[in-house]
């Protein structure tokens, strides 16, 4: 983008807006900017376009992460829907699980079943491959019903992705994985995998406008200890002062979003990576005002509601808690907006919900040691 603005700075920036606010133009015409071609690596799918906005931001790769649109251009785009249905889901991998290992034919068609059960517009996903694994799947699985992004994180093996059905939305996306932080006195990335945050709006408002919804993504850091590589001594017991780390950065995140757009849903959803009932950090978070979405249902605590893991230590008895969630804002959990959320149950070939695993093996034949959280939010513009 700097090669751009050397010379006559201002005419570049005029040439660059009439290409950000013109779909035809950015159809054609991005496709020769470089930010097109590092952008366009990390979508599948037909009916968006990516962009970057020249006015917006100097050096889309180098700031906190990757900064880019999307912008819907498929004329049979199904028109924004005054309700949508949002899914956080870790899938354990679509094709294979961590290590490379291939899932079998059972566990990937019981996933497929699970989400076609369910059909929701948006799949916060994480633990997939990469982005090439989402363009597979939304081809094999969905018939390309959905569009596949993932900005590629701070982790080899496991990213965060978005399936997005193909609506008439203009989306901003805004990765944080080039966040970095000192960590027992060494400066490394803070964030395990990434903080993606979603601002959709309707098709052709522009970036300026008054959001629809927000969603910010997360995949905080798993309960493992940090052990020093030589003496294999604990350093961070469960990783907790890491997760903390991650934890209070994405809340500054999320609070500067409700300032800018305030009156504008917000959904923070993900694998939180730590029992969300009982964890110190959602409760400060509680504190600010923010829900999580089975309170508003009124699930009671510790009922088989509320849990979206299962774990069996030692391929002993099962540990089964709330570790997954989708919060809202304050505001919007007063509003009524939220319509339903629940942990979606595991499906069994005739569709019917299966119990919690008794056993791992039982564990073994689901799609993955999550369950889904569903939210149906109203969306509608409120005047």
């Amino acid at each position: 983008m700097r090669n751009l603005f050397k010379k006559n700075k201002i005419s570049k920036l005029f040439f660059i807006y009439s290409l950000v606010f013109s779909l035809s133009a950015s159809s054609q015409v991005f496709r020769e900017l470089p930010e097109f071609n590092q952008i366009s690596q990390f979508v599948r799918g037909k009916g968006f376009i990516p962009h970057c906005d020249g006015l917006l931001i100097d050096d889309p790769m180098k700031k906190f992460g990757p900064h880019f649109f999307l912008n819907s251009i498929d004329p049979q785009a199904l028109p924004v829907p005054d309700q949508i249905r949002i899914m956080i889901y870790n899938f354990e991998g679509l094709f294979k699980l961590r290590g490379d290992v291939a899932k079998t034919d059972e566990e990937i068609d019981a996933g497929v079943r699970l989400i076609k059960q369910h059909a929701p517009h948006i799949i916060g996903a994480s633990e997939v491959e990469n982005i090439q694994a989402m363009g597979k799947a939304a081809a094999e699985w969905f018939n390309q019903e959905y569009f596949s992004l993932s900005v590629p994180d701070n982790d080899e093996f496991i990213n965060l992705g978005l399936f997005i059905k193909r609506i008439a939305f203009e989306i901003e996306v805004q990765s944080y994985r080039e966040v970095d932080h000192l960590y027992l006195g060494k400066k490394v990335k803070l964030f395990s995998r990434d903080l993606p945050v979603y601002i959709f709006r309707d098709k052709g408002a522009g970036p300026k406008s008054q959001p629809r919804f927000i969603f910010v993504g997360t995949h905080f850091k798993s309960q493992r200890d940090y052990r020093d590589l030589v003496t294999n001594q604990i350093l961070d017991r469960d990783s907790a002062v890491k997760r903390h780390a991650q934890f209070d950065y994405a809340q500054e995140i999320i609070e500067e979003l409700i300032k800018k757009y305030p009156g504008v849903p917000l959904l923070f959803g993900g694998d939180m990576n730590m029992d969300v009932e009982e964890a110190q950090d959602m409760s400060e978070f509680e504190a600010l005002g923010f829900v999580d979405t089975f309170d508003l249902m009124k699930y009671p605590k510790n009922s088989q509601q509320r849990v979206t893991h299962s774990f069996f230590p030692g391929r002993g008895g099962g540990v089964y808690n709330q570790m997954d969630a989708i919060y809202v804002d304050g505001v919007t959990a007063k509003s009524g907006r939220v319509l339903k959320a629940f942990a979606a149950p595991h499906v069994d070939r005739n569709g019917k919900p299966k119990p919690l695993p008794h056993t791992f093996e039982e564990r073994a034949l689901d799609a993955s040691d999550h369950r889904p959280v569903i939210v149906d939010i109203d969306i509608s513009v409120k005047h």
